[in-house]
C-alpha cells in the first residue's frame, strides 16, 4: 500500500512538473526540488518503507513485498529523479543498503543492473545519466553519491553500493562505471 502511495506520489510530481531535464538549469547548482502536497507525501511514503525495512521483526516480510511488489524500480525511478529532496534520496538508498546487507537478497537487486551507457550526456562528466539511473540500481545510486557531494543521502548511496559489491555481477558494474572512485570519493 505505501509503494501504490510512493509511485502516485512520484507520478503526480513529474505530471505536474514535466520530465527533469537532461541537466541543471545554467548558472545554477543543481536542480530545483519538487515542493507541494504530493512531495511531501512521496517523502513520508519513503520514509515508512525505509522504517519498515530496518531490522526489526517485520523486517523480513516487508522487504520480501518490497522485492516482489516492484519496490526497486520503483525505488529506481526515485533515485533517478533529481528534483527529489535530500531526504528522499537519502531514505531511498538507505533501504537499498538495509536489503543489500543480506546475502540472500542480492540476486534479486542484481536482477535490476541492466547496462546503462556509462557516463556523461547531462553536463556531470562521470556520472551516469538521468535516462540511465532510471534504467539500472547501481547507475541510480552512483547518480545520487556523486551528484550528492558528501550530503546525507551521497553517503547513504556509497553505502548500499558497498554492500551491493558483494555480489560479483554487481561489482563488475560498479567498476564498469567508475563507481569505485565515487565510492571512494565518499568516504573521504
Amino acid at each position: 500500500l505505501v509503494s501504490k502511495l510512493v509511485a502516485a506520489s512520484l507520478d503526480a510530481l513529474v505530471a505536474a512538473n514535466g520530465p527533469a531535464p537532461a541537466s541543471p538549469p545554467s548558472g545554477s547548482k543543481g536542480w530545483k526540488a519538487m515542493e507541494g502536497e504530493d512531495a511531501a507525501c512521496l517523502d513520508s511514503g519513503v520514509r515508512t518503507l525505509t522504517l519498515l525495512m530496518a531490522d526489526g521483526e517485520q523486517a523480513a516480510s516487508c522487504v520480501q513485498a518490497f522485492l516482489s511488489g516492484g519496490g526497486v524500480p520503483l525505488f529506481m525511478r526515485v533515485l533517478a529523479e533529481p528534483r527529489l529532496s535530500e531526504s528522499v534520496h537519502g531514505n531511498a538508498a538507505l533501504t537499498i543498503s538495509n536489503i543489500a546487507k543480506h546475502a540472500q537478497h542480492l540476486p534479486a537487486l542484481r536482477a535490476h543492473t541492466q547496462p546503462p551507457k556509462p557516463a556523461g550526456g547531462d553536463g556531470t562528466s562521470g556520472v551516469p545519466s538521468v535516462a540511465a539511473a532510471g534504467a539500472c540500481l547501481v547507475a541510480a545510486l552512483l547518480r545520487v553519491a556523486y551528484v550528492g557531494q558528501g550530503n546525507t543521502a551521497s553517503k547513504n548511496a556509497a553505502i548500499a553500493l558497498a554492500r551491493l559489491a558483494q555480489e560479483p555481477q554487481l561489482l563488475a558494474r560498479l567498476k564498469q562505471l567508475r563507481g569505485l572512485e565515487i565510492i571512494y570519493s565518499c568516504a573521504r
